[in-house]
């Protein structure tokens, strides 16, 4: 059977998963994976032991780009035509961006015929505490531990989001000949929403760490003359994100691109720094960053 999970995303580090899903179990559903909700619903056809059975040529996610090249990872699908059809999603497409400073960068952009309410969902097997973040930061903060590791996650956007904490139950049948014989597991779930609204766009920078140390990173959000831009410095330095908006390009901090996304690396008491852009063709850099 296959889960209906594309572009859900599991964090693992220092022998303890941070965001997890559901494991092993035969009621599949969108919502217990750390994926986007719409209206509340997931898939079409959900709720079986395989989901797809059913599914039509062309009704499947598409992944746009997958790049990998030892310093950065970059990878962006869309999920539109999975979601149920009487939702009309145009466009759900998650892209997750790291390498360089040991984070991740995930965006959700999201479009539906009619308004909807669209939900961020992130799972962990423990339960989420709000973290203290310095003034001028980005939006929402939240930290999870779990034995020697960390989950620090930050929201850059939306500004402003409905936030909740549940508990997900999800009861896991090991066979369907023994419907009795079954374990159930307790899921701390975080729940943004936005909406009613035809589209929204989150953005979350999440760094993984010592459950005995500090958030290893701090994000600050930045004046842009176009699309979004944000800093995330730490022990690497600063690094700039540049990511275009709905006109196609990005400006801010002396650049300006048409890719989808600009990144700018610059490590302190250097003059050195690296870079990496994304579907774009012009890009001006103009100042706060000297780049090799």
């Amino acid at each position: 059977h296959q889960h209906p999970d594309n572009g859900a995303f599991i964090l693992f580090s220092r022998g303890s998963y941070l965001a997890c899903d559901e494991g092993y179990s035969r009621e599949l559903r969108l919502a217990d994976h750390n994926a986007v909700l719409v209206d509340g619903k997931g898939y079409r056809d959900e709720g079986q032991n395989n989901i797809w059975k059913a599914t039509k040529e062309g009704d499947a996610a598409r992944l746009e780009y997958c790049h990998a090249d030892g310093a950065f990872i970059a990878f962006s699908g869309d999920s539109a035509r999975c979601y149920d059809d009487s939702l009309g999603v145009a466009l759900a497409r998650r892209t997750i961006l790291g390498g360089e400073g040991g984070y991740w960068v995930v965006l959700d952009d999201l479009a539906a015929e009619l308004p909807r309410t669209f939900s961020w969902r992130l799972h962990a097997e423990t339960a989420a505490r709000d973290a203290a973040s310095p003034e001028g930061a980005a939006g929402a903060g939240y930290r999870w531990t779990n034995g020697a590791a960390s989950l620090d996650l930050r929201r850059v956007l939306p500004a402003e989001a409905e936030v909740e904490f549940s508990t997900t139950v999800v009861k896991s049948i090991m066979t369907p000949q023994e419907p009795d014989k079954f374990r159930v597991s307790l899921l701390r779930t975080l729940e943004e929403r936005t909406g009613p609204s035809p589209s929204a766009r989150f953005l979350h920078v999440l760094a993984a760490g010592s459950a005995f140390k500090p958030c290893p990173v701090e994000v600050r959000p930045l004046p842009s003359g176009a699309g979004t831009a944000f800093e995330v410095s730490g022990p690497f330095g600063e690094h700039r994100w540049l990511v275009a908006g709905p006109e196609g390009r990005a400006a801010a901090d002396g650049a300006e691109t048409d890719a989808d996304w600009l990144f700018l690396g610059a490590r302190r008491r250097s003059r050195g720094g690296s870079y990496l852009v994304l579907n774009g063709i012009k890009t001006a850099l103009n100042g706060g960053f000297d780049v090799e």
